[in-house]
C-alpha cells in the first residue's frame, strides 16, 4: 500500500473514506467506534465539499471528500486526485455500508472514518449552544468535554473511559455555529496517531429535517 493511499485513509477518518473492489460491505458499530447518530436526528440536510490534509508520523498528504446528508441518509464520498469516486460510506438509520471503487488495502475498519465525522459534527453535549467556558459529561463509555464562547463551539474532546484512556481532540477555527462548518477544523486521534486539517471549500444547506 502506497503512502498516498494510507494517508488518504487516515485523513478520511474525520471526514470521508476509501476503496477496494466495488462490492458493498455491511459494517457493524462496536464500542471502540462509538455511537452513530441516526441521520434523521440531524436537523439539517446539507452538502459539504472539503479538502483534508493528513499528517501521519513524518508523512503528509491531502485529498478531497464530499459529505451529503438527506433525510435518513448520510453519505461520505472519497475522491481520487482525478475527481472520480474512490469509495463511499453510506449510513441509513443505524445501518452502515462501505463501497470501494479502487483497489486499496485498509489498515482498519472504515467505520472509524464515520465515527470521527460524527464526533466532529453530530455528537457532543446536549442543549447547545452552551454558556461560555468548559463543560463536560460522560456518556456511552466516553468523557465528552467542550469549550464554548459567544455561542460558538471552539474545542471538543472525547476520552475513552476504559483502561486505554485514548481520545480525540477537535479544534474549530473561529468556532462552529450549529451545523455551519468553520473554514478549518483540526482533529488529532490518539488511538491511530494521525492528525487532520479539514478545510471546507463549499457548504450548502438543503433545508431542515423534522425529528
Amino acid at each position: 500500500m502506497t503512502f498516498r493511499h494510507a494517508a488518504a485513509w487516515f485523513a478520511l477518518a474525520c471526514l470521508a473514506a476509501c476503496g477496494g473492489s466495488q462490492h458493498s460491505q455491511l459494517l457493524h458499530p462496536t464500542r471502540e467506534t462509538g455511537v452513530l447518530v441516526p441521520p434523521r436526528q440531524i436537523v439539517a440536510d446539507f452538502v459539504w465539499r472539503q479538502r483534508i490534509a493528513v499528517r501521519f508520523k513524518a508523512r503528509r498528504d491531502s485529498f478531497s471528500a464530499v459529505i451529503e446528508k438527506r433525510a435518513d441518509r448520510l453519505l461520505l464520498l472519497g475522491l481520487t486526485p482525478f475527481g472520480t469516486r474512490a469509495f463511499a460510506l453510506e449510513q441509513r438509520g443505524t445501518t452502515v455500508t462501505f463501497t470501494p471503487y479502487i483497489e486499496l488495502e485498509l489498515p482498519f475498519s472504515p467505520l472509524y472514518v464515520l465515527a470521527d465525522v460524527h464526533r466532529a459534527f453530530f455528537r457532543g453535549l446536549p442543549n447547545a449552544p452552551l454558556p461560555d467556558g468548559w463543560h463536560e459529561q460522560s456518556a456511552n463509555g466516553e468523557q465528552i468535554r467542550e469549550r464554548w464562547q459567544g455561542g460558538r463551539l471552539f474545542e471538543r474532546g472525547f476520552r475513552s473511559l476504559d483502561a486505554s484512556g485514548n481520545g480525540v481532540l477537535i479544534r474549530y477555527e473561529g468556532g462552529m455555529l450549529q451545523l455551519a462548518p468553520p473554514r478549518t477544523i483540526s482533529l488529532i486521534s490518539q488511538h491511530f496517531g494521525y492528525a487532520l486539517t479539514i478545510t471546507t471549500l463549499f457548504a450548502q444547506s438543503l433545508g431542515s429535517t423534522a425529528r
